[in-house]
């Protein structure tokens, strides 16, 4: 048993200094609609998926037989998280040090410029999980990953929640979330569940 926690340990040692945020493919090769983050161990599906269904609709996609089957909605910790491994000086904050994360990661989560109508230059809105268990008609937390190009200097907002209409849609996008199975944690049990498959011959 001791030298399975060892390897554990220094499975969790290489997998921290080796954490990267990428893109991947999902329903085709070459789409690149998850953003993965190896630091978290979750993949983030595009948030300009699902732009026609509300919250609530969404919901029901995310059960058994759903569309989005596997997937749910990630926390607020979780955005503010991603947006701190993307390099961002001040998740849930807008500064001109963010620019350069938050423009990563509109690239790489897609941006569906709700905010356009504000003048931002580049922004995309998703909904965030629910603590609440709101009813239908009532507000919701959402997320926002907004770059704001109307100020000068140039700032980034890295995350920032607000209120939303969860039983409506108007272009609010979906932070969905999964966990990423670790190949090689996998292959590690594999090597274990030998080694004890053959004492047991022994």
């Amino acid at each position: 048993m001791r030298p399975f926690v060892i390897a554990g340990v220094v499975l969790c040692t290489a997998t921290a200094s080796h954490a990267a945020i990428f893109s991947v493919d999902y329903l085709a090769s070459g789409d690149g609609l998850i953003t993965r983050d190896t630091a978290t161990n979750l993949d983030w599906l595009d948030w300009t998926q699902g732009l026609n269904l509300s919250y609530l609709g969404m919901v029901s996609q995310l059960q058994a037989g759903g569309q989005f089957e596997g997937w749910r909605y990630a926390t607020e910790a979780e955005l503010f998280t991603l947006m701190s491994n993307a390099g961002a000086p001040n998740p849930g904050g807008r500064t001109v040090g963010n620019v350069p994360a938050v423009t990563t990661m509109l690239g790489l989560l897609g941006a569906n410029n709700y905010f356009s109508f504000l003048g931002a230059g580049n922004s995309s809105v998703a909904f965030l999980q629910d603590p609440n268990n709101l009813p239908a008609g009532s507000f919701g937390p959402i997320a926002a990953l907004t770059l704001e190009t109307f100020d000068n200097p140039l700032t980034a907002k890295a995350g920032e929640i607000g209120a939303g209409r969860n039983d409506l849609a108007f272009g609010v996008g979906h932070a969905l979330v999964r966990t990423v199975p670790a190949p090689g944690a996998f292959a590690l049990l594999g090597v274990a569940g030998l080694a004890a498959a053959r004492r047991r011959r022994i």
